[in-house]
């Protein structure tokens, strides 16, 4: 049965742009792949970003045990959206009984609950904050979650600015005070999953590294078509965009990529 989820290998830090697209997300199609390009070129692979996925995980432990694992942070910031959505959805069915309707102040705040409070005018945080008050205990939880997401963001867009590791702390310190603070388990299994992953999230930080390269090669591209061997790589994939004619595409073709140590793994759909 063919998978639906593919597994892209991009050049991070280089311009070879994606390298391979493979069938299925799991460790063993990730460790195959990594295992059948030439040990020299394993050994120059110094860092890998991924999201938060524990196949692959397994699989650069595996594969490339001197490479640093880097946590992807636009990953992790989808998550913190996700437990403050869940938050909000869970106070509305306990306090309303039903779902939330446009009536409530907490659905219709929904959309700014999740923009960065950078982006809002203070007027229209003040509004959202205020009608959230004014509701009493489960608009109070929804604004802890949503502080708890922001302290998280605050943290991670310490990445690429060369931060101190005190100042890391800091932040850091700051955001576990305010997941413990709330009642919330949605913040409380946020907080566990940022400590389990905290080697590879304070890397992401240092390096300033992330795979949204695979997310906009993933998100343009619909298939993968072998096209030769790098000399730096071995195997690769070209990539055509939708509808493309792939019928010119020559299968001795060399691609060639930077080499410049750094591999993303993203996952992506068909």
């Amino acid at each position: 049965m063919r998978d639906r989820w593919h597994t892209g290998f991009v050049d991070a830090a280089g311009t070879g742009g994606v390298l391979a697209q493979v069938e299925g997300r799991t460790s063993a199609a990730t460790i195959a792949w990594l295992n059948a390009q030439p040990a020299s070129w394993r050994a120059g692979i110094t860092h890998v970003t991924i999201d938060l996925s524990a196949s692959y995980a397994k699989a650069v432990r595996e594969a490339l045990p001197d490479a640093v694992l880097v946590a992807d942070r636009f990953h992790l910031v989808a998550l913190a959206n996700d437990m403050l959505t869940q938050v909000r959805q869970r106070v509305i069915r306990e306090t309303e009984g039903r779902r939330g309707r446009k009536t409530d102040p907490a659905w219709a705040a929904r959309r700014r609950l999740l923009t960065g409070h950078e982006r809002l005018r203070p007027e229209t945080f003040a509004k959202m904050w205020n009608s959230l008050i004014d509701t009493g205990d489960a608009g109070v939880t929804i604004l802890q979650a949503y502080t708890v997401k922001e302290d998280l963001r605050s943290l991670l867009g310490l990445a690429g600015t060369a931060p101190e590791r005190h100042v890391i702390r800091t932040r850091l310190d700051s955001f576990y005070r305010q997941a413990a603070t709330t009642d919330a388990p949605e913040a409380h299994r946020l907080a566990a999953t940022v400590e389990a992953w905290w080697p590879a999230i304070e890397a992401g930080l240092l390096t300033g590294y992330s795979n949204d390269q695979v997310s906009h090669c993933t998100s343009s591209c619909c298939f993968g078509w072998w096209c030769g061997m790098c000399p730096l790589c071995g195997p690769v994939f070209l990539m055509l965009p939708r509808g493309s004619d792939i019928a010119g595409v020559a299968r001795g073709q060399v691609v060639s990529c930077s080499g410049a140590g750094v591999l993303d793994l993203g996952r992506g759909g068909t």
